[in-house]
């Protein structure tokens, strides 16, 4: 059957208009597959023009882009949204040292969650988008996190530390930061991998082996905490953050003698602090090393003047030093001598002070701790209960004084030298106890 003119130019209007409609409905899915292919590209400025080009074709865009990227959709949505917006994390003007910078919670910026959520790959096309993709600004990044974790804020420090980390995966000192931050949360196990990462990055990185001492100190596992403290100092003689951690644990282990080279070096490297010269005391006095304590006693009276607070609970220690070497006399006219030109000290440490001038009895002493409201009573029953001890101690009252020194550990104020002190003073009676045993 032969077609006529007419029927012919129909049928090929109707293929023309088939055909027109199957462009039309593939045209939009193969511009979307098309731009997708540029994601397998290594340049990140092909990437940023494959997002450009498929938001342009809106919805159809944004749904490949939910399935691309990693993170699905929620990452897509903070890609969407940080694309052409300014963020408030990649604010170049702002003083990152300034007690004044806001601080913008992570909700407020897209680039900040998708860094705390770990979408990398997000990340670092924003930061491309915005020209922001350069190594000095993970250095930038990482301050940031430091300034935020100083006001209390971990999870922008978080963010901030993760930026850090997808710009340069090498660079060690983020790691060191995110596992400060999981320390502050009491995330033992994932601050542990940070900071052992951070020492893989670099062996030689002094503070991070500080930092992990602290945290296995924290974890329970003294033994590696001491490892990694001295290696700390192996690696920086002059840290004193490493120092400091070296002696926490020593203190955890009770063991005063070995922190004692610590105590004298901070005190060294510090002659005029007169907090470094009453830690080394305070340790002396804890090794039992009298005549020394009562040294480094009287140096840090003389950085901080005979009449203060702080120099009275000094004197209330060589008080002990000298009944202990036979100058017991002196103690109660030192402390009258103390009652009648420090007039100016607050009720709880004049109390204390009648105490050894012998105007009050351990009992008024006792009692005073729980009447008086100046401090909290735990603080004060903690001292109360030290210095009795100590003046059991003297008396060789052995028995009365372990009884005081386990009362003074019930307070559970480890914040006072009284405290410690009578860790170490229960460690020694515990030791003499076993020896006479034998």
């Amino acid at each position: 059957m032969r077609l006529g003119l007419p029927a012919k130019l129909g049928m090929a209007v109707v293929i023309a208009f088939g055909l027109l409609l199957c462009a039309l409905l593939l045209y939009k899915p193969l511009q979307v597959r098309y731009h997708i292919t540029k994601f397998n590209s290594p340049d990140i400025k092909v990437r940023v023009k494959g997002v450009d080009a498929l938001l342009q074709l809106g919805a159809k865009g944004r749904e490949a882009l939910g399935r691309i990227l990693p993170g699905g959709s929620e990452a897509a949505e903070l890609l969407i949204k940080a694309w052409n917006n300014p963020d408030p994390a990649l604010d170049t003007e702002a003083d990152i040292n300034s007690r004044d910078l806001a601080s913008k919670p992570v909700s407020e910026s897209a680039l900040l969650q998708a860094a705390r959520n770990e979408f990398a790959e997000t990340v670092r096309l924003i930061l491309a988008k915005h020209g922001h993709l350069t190594w000095d600004r993970s250095r930038d990044f990482n301050q940031r996190g430091i300034e935020y974790r100083k006001r209390g804020d971990n999870q922008t420090a978080w963010a901030y530390y993760n930026l850090a980390m997808i710009m340069d995966p090498k660079f060690h000192w983020p790691f060191n930061g995110l596992g400060n931050v999981k320390t502050d949360l009491e995330d033992y196990e994932g601050a542990l991998q940070d900071y052992s990462k951070a020492i893989r990055l670099n062996p030689q990185y002094s503070i991070a082996y500080a930092n992990r001492g602290k945290l296995k100190r924290l974890m329970g596992n003294l033994k590696e905490a001491l490892e990694d403290c001295n290696k700390a100092v192996e690696l920086d003689n002059s840290s004193d953050w490493a120092r400091r951690k070296r002696i926490e644990v020593y203190a955890d282990m009770l063991d005063i003698e070995g922190a004692l080279p610590d105590f004298d070096k901070r005190a060294k490297d510090s002659p005029n602090s007169y907090l470094r010269r009453l830690e080394l005391a305070y340790a002396l006095y804890d090794s039992t090393r009298f005549k020394e304590a009562a040294a480094e006693f009287k140096k840090g009276i003389g950085l901080l003047g005979r009449h203060n607070n702080q120099s009275l609970y000094v004197f209330f220690r060589l008080c002990f030093i000298n009944i202990r070497l036979g100058n017991a006399s002196t103690v109660r006219e030192e402390a009258k001598e103390y009652l009648e030109d420090f007039k100016s000290a607050g009720p709880w440490a004049r109390t204390i002070t009648r105490f050894f001038a012998g105007e009050i009895s351990e009992a008024d002493l006792l009692e005073a701790a729980t009447r008086l409201k100046e401090l909290s009573t735990p603080e004060q029953l903690c001292e109360a209960y030290y210095y009795v001890a100590e003046t059991r101690l003297a008396a060789g009252d052995l028995e009365a004084a372990k009884k005081m020194f386990e009362k003074c550990i019930a307070t559970k104020e480890s914040r006072y030298t009284e405290y410690k002190s009578a860790r170490y003073a229960l460690k020694r009676l515990a030791a003499r106890a076993k020896k006479s045993d034998k």
